[in-house]
């Protein structure tokens, strides 16, 4: 009795005597199943990413701008009577550390969190205990919880460490607890060092100690626990009552001004689900690029199933005699059915461990990836896997079933006979050039996709950010985060900026209150009796324009005696500027094409009907400070650096050769005039730029990739069943190279015989194509939906890969002896 393992053997050793047959349809399998798996594990990752806490589906995150604040938190904390417990959250912010024994200051991120996060959460501790209620109160004694990985990156897991001391901003904490193993705070791939109580703000972050606890400043993510059996409509229906209580406790007047004149956020105190908000995934920009790329990779597998179909079929139609034979000399229909898909089952065996390997080698090379930050945690999906083997698996199995059946269901003398076999061939032909059609079409569309998402990477880097990012250095100073302030912090940043200028290596060097390309701006508003204009603000030391390299129009720069003698200081600063520097945005909007320098402009009305203003001095080229698709929506304004007050400023510093040792050097400089004061940031502009392009470079090289493994595929299959074709006709051809015709002549068949289905995939492909140009319309830049360069380029680069696929069947068709061709089988 035949068993299934000798079904195992005689099919390995058929495998075995067609090589090319099964590497290629191996490798084709792995690469649909290991490629797929692991973009959609990245995908799986970021997309249904979940809050890791306990039930997280019953968390409920509250929106609004005044709920946000540390008041309304309070508020809402104290008198809950809706949820199981309520939760405050910083961002994670940057900050200097000073572990017990360290020799120096180091860097890293706290999370700030209310006393009952942990609890709400419900997340343990690995060592030690985690935050409580009674830390964060007032005159507690300072405890800091280390991260999980912090723990085992900084301390090697040494559980000695609780209890030690732990200096954050120089102020002195103690190591009380671990977090759990697998927790990475709220935020997905940007993980705290450590977590400490929200009481520890005002004396760990001097600076910012007054601005902590203002209802204008919404600085805090809330989440809350629903309670058992409360659903989250039925607890929206009772934040109104809650809201209104807290406003009576806060009793501020700004937010009871804002109730009584109908200016409050129409989101105020609403609930949504806080599992998977895209707050908590910090790549939400990458999201719509992952998307398009997710069904990029549905297409590629797609065609990875039809190759894996067309390469079955070519098989098949090679063996169907030999069916014929075995039927003829007493196989049942059962065992050669079962042989056909034993086959197919050791295929696509060997298709999935190749691919499960190559899914781990993508995963890791995608955990690579600049945008996605070293805190992400990246796995493999098996869901994800299992999915795209067993979609594989379902289609080898199916095509190799189809041939198995109709070669048990044909009549035995017709499959002998090479002339009864016409019908069969014709009907299988037809199957696998539809397949091929197919497969044109969606190469098409992918590589469509690529030429517009490699021309928009393209047009970015291109774009005149009206600054020279080459060659310049940014570093974030914070001193006062350790108690500098006022005058104190206006000399620390002036006796910096001198050094850094006398250093070796460095060309020029300046402070600014913000930078190019740094999402952030700083808001002013211009007023001269009849209009207000916003504008964006930024103080600059004298030398800022050498350094970032943006032209002066007209005019002069700023010069040390710019600079007010005294800093302005209070709660209300008034601004001590005299003279300003303008772009070509702001000239035009106050002056029109008339020369802006010279003429004066107000800031206030009290400036206006004083009749003083401030004078411009100087015009220089607009600079996008906010985006790099566009301009800035308003023009800037600079004044000179401490006009406005003493508050943190950016280091610029453009530098000569290689920027590794003269950052050392102005990091030396620092540590000598201060070693308490941390170096928060350190970034290359250039750099800096081009992770700004993450995104585009992100969606261009994968675009590209899958475009080239589908053209790949097409060209493969195409010349697959090409093959098939030469191979069923050999006698036909010899037939007639006998009787007169030429190999040009023969060339012509096979090329007609392959630009059928090519034409039908490109016109059906151009039509796709014309629709996903609409669905990429908010990713490509600079270039229309349906670009006809983008589409005729695919389209040449499609009909040259199948004049190649058709090379070989062709040169293997003229090569045919028609004495050996009249006498095949």
């Amino acid at each position: 009795m035949i068993t299934f393992v000798d079904d195992l053997r005689f099919s390995a050793r058929a495998l075995a005597n067609t090589p090319g047959f099964t590497l290629l349809a191996v490798a084709t399998l792995a690469l649909g199943i290991g490629l797929t798996a692991a973009f959609f594990s990245l995908v799986d990752q970021l997309l249904l990413w979940s809050v890791p806490a306990r039930d997280a589906n019953r968390l409920v995150k509250i929106e609004g701008g005044y709920s946000r604040t540390y008041p309304f938190f309070v508020a809402y904390r104290d008198l809950n009577d809706l949820f199981d417990g309520v939760l405050a959250s910083s961002d994670n912010l940057g900050t200097s550390f000073r572990p017990a024994k360290s020799p120096g200051v180091e860097t890293g991120k706290v999370e700030y969190v209310s006393g009952g996060y942990f609890q709400v959460l419900g997340i343990g501790a690995a060592a030690g205990r985690v935050l409580t209620p009674p830390d964060d109160t007032a005159g507690a004694p300072p405890a800091v919880v280390l991260s999980y990985r912090y723990w085992r990156q900084r301390f090697a897991g040494d559980p000695q460490v609780i209890g030690q001391q732990f200096s954050v901003n120089t102020y002195p904490l103690v190591i009380v607890g671990v977090a759990e193993k697998d927790f990475g705070g709220l935020f997905n791939g940007d993980e705290p060092d450590v977590f400490m109580a929200l009481a520890m703000y005002p004396v760990t972050n001097r600076g910012a100690a007054h601005k902590w606890n203002l209802t204008r400043n919404p600085w805090l993510t809330l989440v809350a626990r629903l309670k058992p059996g409360v659903s989250v409509a039925q607890a929206q229906a009772s934040m109104p009552a809650l809201w209104a209580r807290a406003v009576e406790k806060v009793n501020d007047r700004a937010v009871n001004a804002a109730i009584q004149n109908h200016r409050l956020v129409k989101d105020e105190c609403r609930l949504t689900l806080a599992a998977r908000d895209v707050l908590f995934i910090r790549n939400e920009k990458f999201l719509d690029p992952l998307k398009a790329m997710a069904a990029v990779s549905v297409l590629v597998l797609l065609m990875t199933c039809a190759n894996v179909a067309n390469l079955l079929l070519v098989r098949a139609s090679r063996r169907w005699k030999q069916a014929a034979v075995r039927l003829a000399l007493g196989a049942t229909r059962g065992r050669l059915i079962r042989q056909f898909l034993t086959e197919s089952f050791l295929l696509a065996a060997a298709g999935s461990a190749l691919g499960l390997g190559l899914a781990h080698a993508g995963v890791r090379g995608l955990a690579h990836l600049s945008f996605l930050g070293q805190d992400f945690r990246f796995h493999l999906s098996l869901f994800v896997l299992a999915s795209g083997a067993g979609l594989t698996l379902l289609t080898t199995f199916l095509f190799g079933l189809i041939p198995a059946l109709r070669a048990t269901r044909m009549k035995l003398a017709a499959s002998l006979n090479e002339h009864g076999m016409a019908n069969e061939t014709l009907s299988r032909s037809l199957l696998s050039r539809s397949l091929i059609a197919g497969q044109i079409t969606l190469s098409l569309v992918l590589l469509v996709a690529a030429s517009l998402f490699g021309r928009t990477l393209r047009n970015l880097q291109s774009v005149d950010l009206g600054f020279q990012r080459e060659n310049v250095a940014i570093l974030e100073i914070d001193p006062a985060s350790v108690g500098y302030s006022g005058q104190s912090l206006r000399l620390f940043y002036d006796q910096v900026l001198e050094r850094t200028r006398t250093l070796p290596g460095v060309r020029s060097a300046s402070l600014a209150g913000m930078t190019p390309i740094s999402n952030h701006m700083l808001g002013l508003f211009s007023r001269d009796g009849q209009t207000i204009r916003n504008m964006v603000y930024n103080p600059v030391s004298s030398g800022y324009f050498t350094t970032l390299g943006i032209p002066l129009l007209a005019g002069r720069d700023f010069r040390r005696e710019d600079e007010p003698v005294m800093t302005p200081g209070g709660r209300k600063k008034h601004d001590q500027a005299q003279v300003c520097i303008v772009d070509q945005s702001l000239a035009r909007q106050q002056f029109g094409t008339a020369n802006a320098v010279g003429r004066r402009f107000c800031i206030s009305g009290d400036d206006c009907s004083a009749g003083r203003g401030i004078e411009v001095i100087g015009v220089v080229k607009d600079v996008h400070h906010i985006e790099i698709t566009g301009p800035d929506p308003v023009g800037t304004i600079y004044e000179p650096s401490w006009s406005n007050g003493a508050e943190r400023r950016w280091l610029a510093v453009r530098f000569d050769g290689n920027a590794a040792p003269v950052i050392a050097r102005i990091r030396r400089a620092l540590q000598d005039q201060d070693p308490n004061v941390p170096v928060m940031n350190v970034r290359l502009l250039e750099d800096y730029i081009n992770r700004r392009l993450a995104r585009e470079r992100l969606i261009a090289y994968l675009s590209g990739f899958f475009g080239i493994l589908a053209l790949g595929l097409a060209a493969l299959g195409l010349s697959g069943v090409l093959s098939s074709v030469v191979a069923q006709r050999t006698r036909e051809i010899g037939i007639r190279m006998a009787l007169g015709a030429q190999r040009g002549d023969v060339v012509r068949m096979i090329v007609r015989f392959c630009l059928v289905p090519v034409v039908a995939g490109l016109v059906s492909g151009a039509v796709a194509a014309s629709s996903w140009g609409l669905f990429l319309g908010s990713l490509i830049y600079g270039i229309d939906t349906f670009d006809l360069v983008a589409v005729s380029q695919s389209v040449a680069v499609l009909v040259a890969a199948a004049l190649f696929a058709a090379t070989i069947p062709a040169r293997r068709a003229i090569q045919v002896d028609p004495v050996v061709a009249l006498r095949h089988e």
